[in-house]
């Protein structure tokens, strides 16, 4: 459940909307490295940490 960042119950392992929070994160995250290769990624990282911004 962590790439949904949602909170659950402890006694629950997982919940539809946050399954489904997180599928969407992994689709949008799946679209942005489609367009950008990782070396560009982390140049924009390290521009943006530069500039007092944390990603």
């Amino acid at each position: 459940m962590q790439l949904s960042g949602r909170l659950i119950e402890k006694n629950k392992e997982f919940t539809t909307p946050a399954l489904l929070s997180g599928l969407w994160v992994f689709m949008k995250m799946m679209n942005v490295l489609k367009i950008y290769d990782v070396e560009a990624l982390l140049l924009l990282k390290s521009k943006s940490d530069m500039m007092g911004m944390e990603l």
